[in-house]
């Protein structure tokens, strides 16, 4: 089988057989047949490996694979042509490569398996959905977020994070950076989104998609989750003094990181300053009567 083929044995053969094109089907890519095997540990409901016994498990299973950029100078080398894709078996590690004849390439005279119309059937999760899919999101976004703020600095966590079935990759095997979707912060909020209702929640909303630079923000949505830290949390602060002539503290604003708590404490702090201010005129009457 294509697994169980060499680089060596690829030459050999390109060089005995000399054929016009071949196609070795099911090659193990080496560079990323390691992270395909880490996958299919960390996606088994059973596994709880900490990183040094996924480590061992890996090199108790050493990967017998072929270097693309290997393939690419065989066919340099002996006249070929490469045309190099996905495997049609489906799994991830695996690889078809064509090798056909240069001048014939050129010529388009060969047609090889690549440019014809693939009669392999497709992984059956493209024809349908999967309807836990999003309840798993929403479990594992936040689960994610708080292992990395338990280990990294507040600047070097991530202000969203995204779920991907996989990685978009290169023929040759490395990840497309172009390829990957803008990550969008609020899609990656665990909560509901609930619109502002009262004017308050409304005034901080508006400041909180200001200072946080989106498009719009739930009262229950997590100021620190949705890429917010203390330099931002000291902006927010500056306009609610100046908005509200209400002086919120940062601690309060990290103990009650939603606008609905904050639009709570805003009323109640209101309360206390109207109160203080009523008590005080009151003293300042009875100062004066008591005088006169």
């Amino acid at each position: 089988t294509g697994e169980e083929l060499s680089d060596q044995d690829i030459e050999t053969y390109l060089k005995d057989k000399k054929p016009e094109s071949i196609c070795f089907s099911g090659l193990v890519n080496e560079r990323v047949a390691n992270d395909v095997g880490l996958v299919e540990f960390l996606s088994q409901p059973e596994s709880k490996l900490n990183v040094q016994q996924l480590r061992q498990k890996l090199e108790s299973k050493p990967v017998n694979g072929i270097d693309p950029e290997r393939l690419y100078e065989l066919s340099s080398d002996l006249g070929y042509s490469l045309e190099l894709c996905w495997s049609a078996q489906g799994r991830g590690e695996l690889m078809d490569a064509v090798f056909v004849r240069s001048e014939l390439a050129q010529e388009g005279i060969v047609l090889t398996p690549l440019t014809q119309k693939s009669v392999v059937a497709s992984n059956w999760h493209h024809y349908g959905t999967n309807p836990l899919s999003s309840e798993v999101r929403k479990q594992l976004v936040p689960e994610l977020r708080e292992y990395l703020e338990s280990r990294l600095p507040e600047y070097m966590v991530p202000s969203g994070l995204m779920v991907l079935s996989q990685l978009p990759l290169t023929p040759n095997g490395k990840v497309d950076r172009k390829a990957l979707p803008v990550p969008d912060v609020t899609s990656s909020m665990s909560t509901e989104y609930v619109a502002p209702e009262t004017e308050k929640q409304k005034i901080l909303a508006e400041i909180w998609t200001e200072v946080l630079g989106i498009d719009k923000v739930g009262i229950h949505d997590n100021f620190f989750d949705l890429g917010g830290h203390s330099l931002l949390a000291t902006q927010v602060v500056s306009r609610v003094r100046n908005i509200f002539g209400i002086e919120l503290t940062l601690k309060r604003l990290f103990e009650s990181p939603t606008i609905a708590d904050i639009a709570k404490s805003l009323e109640v702090l209101s309360q206390l300053a109207q109160e203080e201010k009523t008590l005080k005129s009151e003293t300042e009457i009875e100062y004066e009567e008591e005088v006169l």
